[in-house]
């Protein structure tokens, strides 16, 4: 659960804005959550 959001979150805020990049990450990782 922790490996795999978090690498792919932070590999593809790379090109994404400041804004964007956490809005991505915060559904991710409610994702992330929500699929244990």
């Amino acid at each position: 659960m922790r490996q795999c959001p978090n690498h792919y979150a932070f590999r593809a805020g790379r090109n994404l804005p400041d804004k964007e990049f956490r809005y991505l990450r915060t559904v991710i990782v409610t994702a992330a959550v929500y699929w244990g």
